[in-house]
């Protein structure tokens, strides 16, 4: 209809100036261009010229031509006749701070968007332009001033019609910025605030991932399975779900996750999601010691995405498979990619070392040592670093003892994180010897220096056992059974503590600790039962 009242115009730049009004309203930003064009080829001096120039600069910017946009604003900025037309000038230096933005120029973008507040009465594009700088602050992670700003907006236009998105945009500079607590009063103040908003799922999603950020995987899980089931269509929902996988990934249970990252795998189109989903599948798949399966994703990974980023890692990988199968050649076919791809990388380095050492475990000592001795001389130290403790790693294994004990005592002396795992290292080779007081002394000191997983507890429990420190040792054990999540250490430290027990003749304490382990999802559990029926048996035949 309006198209039609168009053709009764008979003023012709009049109406054709509508005609590229109405295309511009309409989208149909193609035909609007054309007309501009015409428009501006057939009447250069008419008094539509400034605003159908800011109309196709605005309508090359909807259209992606965001340089030729720009180049446009900028023009307009400069005409002679500019304050006849003031809002034209507003919307050009709105125009080029969207175009700086899009293009990365922040510093620019910001600027511009200063120059509207600084020139336009609409108290919209005011607004607007004030958010505009507080996102491109956010944008450059200059987070305290993109907050001092948002709040600004508050404070001056507490009722404006963007509260919604800028009490969101204060969540996403908190969650940025690592504060938890903050992000997470945020978002939930969004929906209680503006329970009709369209960012209520966006603030649902990113307040599970505050929660996941703290480790707090009950929350964060009880969150995503409600955001999960009530917004099936919004665009973040698979993201929601692999976040709830990753939930049950990081809590260990990796049957549950695969269930999840399964189904995910299956449906996503999300090219980047997909590439973290089949990742963190295999992954759970090797926590389940169902190698064929993660060698199976590794290798579809490898021919799905051949320029990931993550590429390194899951070659390293494979590598690491075949060598625990015993594969050594296929393992070194792995390892000499990553060589080959990614030097000057630690990857390369994770993959030189792993080379290393099975040319050792072959036999080929001087292929081993050709490339440890060059590990050993780079100029990078911490590869150095690390290359002379697998050197200290491999004299130990030939029974060098002193040497190797030199080397881990050299690199223990360093102000370098690797100073704990040299201490400890020296600790496990002092037990070996069953030097166990000076091994006690280096355990505790590689403590003292940051080192904390299971093996180096039952090794120092096992030393004080053997000195006759037996409540320490005790002490020592429970620390692996209540600390860690490492289910062959926890049987192991159990099976201690129940031999201890069962010397001490404390029967009843013993035969408790073995039911602990027949609870357990572990080979050993038949084991721990026979032990049961014997320290049963021993009972009845007391009385």
């Amino acid at each position: 209809k309006a198209r039609e009242k168009f053709d009764n115009i008979e003023d012709k730049e009049l109406k054709q100036f509508s005609y590229i009004t109405y295309y511009f309203k309409a989208k149909e930003y193609h035909q609007g261009l054309l007309c501009c064009e015409d428009f501006l080829a057939n009447f250069p001096k008419s008094e539509y010229k400034v605003r159908v120039s800011l109309i196709k600069a605005d309508i090359l910017y909807e259209l992606g031509r965001i340089k030729d946009a720009q180049y446009l604003y900028q023009n307009i900025l400069e005409e002679e006749e500019l304050d006849k037309f003031r809002e034209v000038a507003d919307r050009a230096h709105y125009g080029l701070a969207w175009c700086y933005l899009k293009t990365g120029e922040f510093k620019k973008a910001i600027e511009e968007f200063k120059r509207t507040l600084k020139f336009t009465d609409n108290l919209i594009v005011r607004i607007s332009s004030q958010i505009q700088i507080a996102d491109a602050y956010q944008e450059k992670g200059m987070y305290d001033l993109a907050l001092e700003t948002y709040n600004k907006i508050l404070k001056d236009y507490p009722n404006n019609i963007y509260s919604d998105y800028i009490q969101f945009q204060i969540g996403l500079v908190f969650l940025k910025n690592n504060h938890f607590e903050e992000a997470k009063w945020s978002f939930k103040n969004l929906e209680k605030n503006f329970p009709a908003s369209k960012l209520v799922p966006q603030a649902k999603y990113y307040l599970a991932t505050s929660y996941f950020s703290q480790g707090d995987y009950v929350n964060a899980k009880s969150i995503l399975e409600d955001f999960i089931q009530v917004y099936q269509n919004h665009f973040l929902r698979e993201k929601g779900a692999y976040l709830y996988g990753k939930c049950f990934f990081n809590t260990g249970n990796y049957q549950k996750a695969v269930e999840i990252f399964t189904q995910l795998r299956k449906k996503t189109k999300d090219k980047e999601l997909l590439e973290l989903v089949t990742t963190d599948l295999a992954y759970a798949y090797l926590n389940l010691s169902q190698f064929a399966q993660a060698e199976k994703l590794f290798k579809e990974f490898i021919n799905q995405f051949p320029r990931s980023t993550y590429l390194a890692s899951i070659l390293l990988e494979l590598g690491n498979l075949y060598e625990k199968e015993g594969k050594f050649s296929q393992a070194k076919q792995y390892y000499q990619k990553v060589i080959k791809n990614y030097p000057n990388t630690s990857s390369f380095f994770e993959a030189s070392m792993a080379l290393v050492w099975l040319y050792w475990q072959e036999g080929d000592f001087d292929k081993a040592q050709s490339h440890l001795n060059r590990l050993r001389k780079s100029k990078n130290k911490k590869v150095a670093y690390k290359a002379e403790l697998l050197w200290g790693d491999i004299l130990a294994q030939e029974d060098k003892v002193e040497e190797a004990l030199k080397i881990y005592e050299k690199l223990a002396n360093l102000k370098t994180p690797l100073a704990g795992v040299a201490l400890f290292k020296k600790a496990l080779l002092l037990k070996d010897l069953k030097e166990y007081k000076e091994a006690v002394s280096f355990f505790k000191k590689a403590m003292g220096k940051g080192i904390a997983q299971p093996r180096l507890y039952f090794s120092l429990g096992y030393c004080l056992e053997k000195l006759g420190r037996i409540e320490e040792a005790l002490g020592q054990y429970f620390r692996i059974i209540y600390l860690f999540d490492d289910l062959d250490y926890k049987v192991k430290a159990y099976f201690r503590i129940a031999k201890i027990y069962e010397r001490e003749n404390k029967l009843e304490e013993a035969k408790q600790i073995y039911q602990r382990i027949t609870q357990l999802q572990a080979p050993e559990a038949e084991i721990a039962k026979k032990k049961i029926e014997e320290i049963e048996a021993l009972g009845s035949k007391s009385e």
